[in-house]
């Protein structure tokens, strides 16, 4: 059977002149070339070097002035500046500067004299060019580097197509392939390829109710629920502070969105230490200003929030810091997800001034200040929704006298082309019998290593996590493991059941629990369209809960494809999961059940998501370890090798909230 879909990738410009490039690059890749400044003293600093650096690894440059292309090796000092030994048949060799050379043997004079040369080719080579006498090559390159926040969003926005079009591209594509008869490779193994896609059936399963504050049951429409009524559970005693950052937001402007904010928050169930009806009074408020996110400056703001709710007569009072930023800025964003998570132990939230002034208006429908609250509310110790006990078979996997651990893992790796960064690995573990509140350990290990190495103390964290919490011992654990390759599944499997049983047999030799193990794959080209139009949903998707268990599945394995989510953006993209070990002897309808009503437990929104709960937050908790580790590492000179002391950078503080990830 042949699996056919397009892909989307993100390419450089072609012959677009070096200078243009960078100036894009402090544009942050927004699609503006900036303002070309011309003036002979245009220069840059080392860090603005170091940064051009960065961005031409690995790239064809293409000089101005020849179609000479030559792979970039380094950037230079300023043509003013840079200085070589010239060498000419019948005459003596002598020292030059770069621009001297270009003047009195090419005849170009040079508009920008003090922006650095650039060396290409072999390094064993003085081949140093002026920024302004380069291209990026006319050959197509790919970008092989992580993209911006910026990029990434864009990326998905121009490659998001409703099925009805990608079908169409599809099909369009295995029109234009040559038939059987011609293709003689296909001939030689007395195969065809036909131009049908496959028809198979499916089946949607039914949505789960959702429970809330008192037991109160809502419906889940199309993967979607409403925000109208007092969440599961709310955190009391709460205490905020706004910090406004770079002049995100005035002091005297910030009343009306905060108003807006802490009536939602009371809305839903949260009650707080202080009234917050005199904002301008009650709240504590700060400032803070950094071009890079520098922790240090960060610590004497933070501590000052912390001695003013020392003041407070309340005993146990929950703080939460809202941080609003200008725009989104990784080292912004890294340093306050330090300095609150880390060195602080403080909740936080980070908000940025355009989504600040968005909550706005009447707090009962105010869709922003409902989702920063669902934030805020797990952050704080709080529940947002539960899947209701007697619904489905849920009850099987909840139920006190045999309780489930539900566990999470995944791996992220750095970026294709960075090949110092450690690989960083989340093991999450749930923490009530309800399977809604999760805690995390995390692991740095070898660069692309997907195998988690050595997890034993992170599962017996888990183990003794959840017991100490619900006073119960787990009768059945099960895995959910993210981002596994058809050809890991038995050592990755093998390695992790290991590590779990070795834990096991640290608390008890006697426990034996049953243990499940299960591959979740998303970076598949499996794509389903639907046929008849009464059952699609959202962009014409598939409805959510559609499962497919059959004709294009392994015939050795037990796996099924279940789209859990509302496609209200592209293409659905189903989950693939692959059940590879079952103690427990499940059948297929738990196993389909269980998933989807784990995909109702995603607490940052009000919907339900593509892949469970458990590694989800694996993959979240993932993304904050890196923004640690980076930030550490950005202010030391250490080397990228995986030791105790990046173990260090990535822990967080013992008083810092259990769902910090989230």
């Amino acid at each position: 059977m042949l699996n056919s879909d397009i892909s989307t990738k993100a390419f450089y410009k072609v012959d677009m002149s070096l200078i243009d490039f960078y100036l894009s690059i402090v544009n942050e890749f927004r699609g503006g070339t900036g303002t070309r400044m011309n003036r002979r003293n245009l220069a840059m600093n080392a860090s603005q070097r170091e940064q051009l650096q960065k961005a031409l690894q690995g790239l064809i440059l293409k000089f101005a002035y020849t179609d000479t292309h030559m792979k970039f090796t380094s950037v230079g000092q300023p043509a003013t500046v840079q200085r070589f030994i010239m060498k000419r048949t019948n005459e003596q060799p002598r020292e030059m500067t770069v621009e001297d050379y270009f003047y009195n043997y090419k005849g170009i004079e040079l508009e920008y004299g003090n922006l650095p040369t650039i060396q290409c080719g072999p390094s064993s080579k003085t081949i140093y060019i002026p920024m302004e006498l380069l291209r990026l090559s006319d050959r197509v390159q790919r970008v092989k580097k992580r993209l911006s926040d910026f990029q990434l969003a864009r990326l998905i926005k121009e490659s998001a197509l409703d099925p009805q079009k990608r079908f169409e591209r599809i099909e369009f594509m295995l029109n234009g392939l040559d038939s059987s008869e011609k293709d003689a490779f296909l001939q030689a193994f007395e195969t065809e390829i036909g131009n049908r896609f496959v028809r198979l059936d499916g089946r949607v399963l039914p949505s789960p109710h959702l429970e809330l504050f008192n037991g109160f049951s809502i419906p889940v429409k199309d993967g979607v629920w409403p925000l109208r009524n007092r969440v599961t559970e709310a955190p009391i005693k709460v205490i905020f502070g706004v910090i406004s950052v770079n002049g995100a937001i005035k002091m005297d402007e910030f009343r009306d969105p905060f108003n807006v904010l802490m009536r939602a928050c009371e809305l839903f169930g949260m009650e707080f230490a202080r009234s917050y009806r005199n904002a301008a009074e009650e709240v504590f408020k700060g400032s803070w200003d950094t071009d890079d996110g520098d922790v240090s400056s960060l610590m004497p703001i933070i501590n000052a929030f912390k001695k003013n709710v020392a003041l407070t007569d309340v005993e146990d009072v929950r703080p939460m810091l809202i941080f609003v930023v200008p725009k989104e800025d990784s080292r912004i964003y890294a340093g306050i997800k330090v300095a609150c998570d880390r060195e602080a132990g403080i909740a936080s939230q980070v908000i940025s001034t355009k989504t600040f002034r968005r909550m706005a208006g009447r707090a009962e429908n105010n869709a922003v200040a409902h989702n920063i609250f669902l934030k805020i509310n797990v952050k704080l110790g709080g529940v947002n929704n539960r899947v209701l006990q007697r619904c489905l078979d849920w009850q099987k996997f909840t139920d006190y006298e045999e309780p489930t651990l539900f566990i999470g893992i995944d791996v992220t790796h750095p970026s294709s082309g960075d090949t110092t960064s450690p690989s960083i690995a989340a093991i999450v573990g749930s923490e009530d019998v309800a399977a809604t509140r999760y805690s995390c350990s995390l692991k740095v290990q070898a660069s692309n290593a997907e195998r988690v190495v050595y997890m034993v103390d992170a599962m017996r964290e888990r183990l003794l996590s959840f017991i100490r919490r619900t006073s119960l011992r787990p009768a059945h654990i099960i895995i959910f493991r993210d981002g596994v390759s058809n050809s890991e599944f038995v050592d990755t499997m093998n390695d992790e059941l290991s590590s779990l049983k070795a834990a096991m047999n640290r608390l008890d030799s006697d426990y034996n629990p049953t243990l499940s193990y299960v591959v979740i794959q998303k970076r598949h080209r499996t794509r389903f369209f639907v046929e008849r139009d009464e059952f699609a949903r959202g962009k014409h998707n598939v409805p959510p809960g559609t499962v497919v268990d059959e004709e294009i599945t392994s015939p050795n394995m037990f796996d099924f494809y279940l789209c859990s989510h509302l496609g209200a953006i592209g293409t659905s993209r189903p989950a693939h999961y692959t059940i590879l070990y079952d103690s427990w002897n499940l059948s297929p309808d738990d196993w389909q059940q269980v998933a989807y009503a784990l995909c109702h437990l995603y607490a940052r929104c009000a919907r339900s998501v593509s892949i469970p709960a458990p590694v989800y937050y694996a993959h979240l908790a993932c993304q904050r370890a890196r923004f640690y580790l980076k930030e550490a590492l950005s202010r030391s000179n250490q080397q990228m090798a995986v030791s105790r002391e990046l173990e260090r950078m990535v822990e967080v503080h013992e008083n810092a909230p259990r769902m910090y990830y989230i």
